[in-house]
Formats: structure tokens, C-alpha cells, sequence
């Protein structure tokens, strides 16, 4: 007898797990209280401009780097344009002054030296950190969380890190508002706080983001975050599975073996 997998939400995770579902023989049923798949990755229409909510870049936008395969499998990728940008922030003071998150790490220090010289070998450390992350897997700390600590898949999980622990354990508890401290330029010291979106990210996550866009596998996907939904909604539906829209679901009821 088939088992059947009750799914709250179709959200990428809900349409995923959806997906997954049919590919390993279940039966499933997805309840969305919306009429629109998606949940937060959606867009929306406003006087005739279209408001994407979501989707600023794509980990696994490139064929031969880490998450493609998951988005191929999900039917979100096959056939769609994927652009790709040589920036990802600008920072702009009221005199004008801009600091340019350039994704290629070259192009990066040498903006940063033009703006101030006397930072060059900060310069320099960052673009030597965006190289550092040029082969970082970030799948591989997703993959089998329950084997990090024991067992033969951890020790391969660690042989995969270990030519990255000088780099994780240097960028990791660094926050982008500290690594701006270190700057003796003072629009630097202002401006570098915000290239990554937020003064407390971990320096770690944009330097592996600038990497990762380097690389063409952080690009956005061509119709945004609806349509990219809206793809593997339709692969759900392909692999026999059943999209319950406008369904609150009110109450859920537990019963034990």
C-alpha cells in the first residue's frame, strides 16, 4: 500500500519535499493557503512594474558547481538564462565617495587601493579570502547533518573541509562592521559595513557569496522568483502530485504508532 505525505506550504522547501516525495514512490498532497506557489520567493504586480520579492542570485546557477544537480532534479533550471552581474553592492556617502562590491576578486583590490593606498594590504587579504572560497563546497555542510560528529562520513565530511580551515576559522567569526574597523580610510571604516547587505554578517558568507558569483553559480534566474516557482510547481504536478490551493489548514492532528 502506497504511503501518502501531507505537505503544509508550497514554498520551495513544501514543492521540494513535494517533489521528492513522488521521486521516491510516496503519494502527496500539498495544502497552500495562497492561490500562487512560491511563498516568500514570489513577485507581484504594481501599476504595471513587477515587485520580485525574492531571488537576488542563485547558488547552483552553473552545470558543474554544488546545488545545480538539486535545482535539475527540481526542474527550476533546464532551459533558463541565468544572469550574471560583475558587481553585487554599491555604497554611496553624500559626497559622492562609492565602494564597489566587485565580484571579481582582482578587480575588487584594486578599487579599494584606488580609494585609499594606505589600505592596500587590506585590500588585498580580501581578495585573497574571495579566492580562498573559489572551491568551497557550501552543499557539503547541508549533506548529512546527523554524521558530522561519528562515523566514516564525518571523517570524509572533515577531509573535504580541512584545506579550508585557515580561511573558515580567519572569515568565519569575523563581522563585516569589524573587518571595517581595520580600515584607516574613514568612508572605508563607513562604507564597508554595508557591502554585503548587513553590518553583522559574517565576513565568511560575502566573500563566499562574491566567489560563488565570480564563478557564475550565484547568478539570478531569467523570469524571477515567481516564475522559478512556478517551474517547479510544474515538475510537482509532472511527477503526480497534488497542489491543494486557497487550503488553510486548521488544525493537525498527531496520532502515535
Amino acid at each position: 500500500m502506497t504511503k501518502t505525505i501531507a505537505i503544509i506550504g508550497a514554498g520551495i522547501a513544501g514543492l521540494a519535499a513535494g517533489c521528492y516525495a513522488q521521486m521516491n514512490g510516496f503519494d502527496s498532497h500539498i495544502f497552500e493557503l495562497h492561490d500562487l506557489p512560491g511563498g516568500l520567493c514570489t513577485a507581484w504586480e504594481r501599476k504595471g512594474y513587477i515587485f520580485d520579492g525574492c531571488l537576488h542570485y542563485l547558488f547552483g546557477s552553473a552545470p558543474d558547481q554544488p546545488f545545480y544537480r538539486v535545482w535539475e532534479e527540481l526542474g527550476a533550471v533546464q532551459g533558463r538564462q541565468m544572469i550574471h552581474h560583475d558587481e553585487f553592492m554599491r555604497v554611496t556617502d553624500s559626497s559622492g565617495r562609492t565602494l564597489i562590491g566587485y565580484c571579481d576578486p582582482d578587480r575588487l583590490a584594486a578599487h579599494i587601493k584606488e580609494l585609499s593606498p594606505a589600505d592596500a594590504d587590506l585590500a588585498d587579504d580580501l581578495a585573497e579570502g574571495v579566492r580562498d572560497f573559489f572551491t568551497f563546497d557550501m552543499s557539503a555542510l547541508q549533506q548529512q547533518p546527523r554524521s558530522l560528529m561519528t562515523g566514516l562520513d564525518g571523517l570524509e565530511l572533515g577531509k573535504r573541509m580541512l584545506p579550508f580551515m585557515l580561511p573558515l576559522v580567519r572569515w568565519a567569526n569575523v563581522s563585516a562592521a569589524e573587518f571595517a574597523e581595520r580600515f584607516t580610510d574613514p568612508f572605508l571604516r563607513r562604507a564597508m559595513p554595508h557591502l554585503f547587505a548587513w553590518p553583522d554578517i559574517p565576513m565568511m558568507a560575502g566573500i563566499s557569496l562574491l566567489a560563488y558569483m565570480h564563478l557564475h553559480n550565484a547568478g539570478f534566474p531569467a523570469g524571477g522568483s515567481l516564475e522559478f516557482a512556478r517551474a517547479i510547481e510544474r515538475r510537482y504536478t509532472e511527477l503526480g502530485g497534488r497542489l491543494h490551493y486557497k487550503a488553510q489548514v486548521e488544525k493537525i492532528l498527531v496520532e502515535d504508532d
